[in-house]
């Protein structure tokens, strides 16, 4: 998880803003992980 959020370029964003983008990313991957997990495994 902190890789990809490593990876993800905010530019010259100042701090405060990549704090909250890096919130969001952290709540989408949340939400993503909930949703594999209700996923039949194949």
């Amino acid at each position: 998880m902190n890789k990809l959020q490593g990876a993800i370029d905010f530019g010259n964003a100042p701090m405060a803003e990549r704090e909250a983008l890096a919130g969001d990313v952290t709540d989408i991957m949340d939400a993503l992980f909930e949703v594999m997990k209700t996923l039949p495994d194949e």
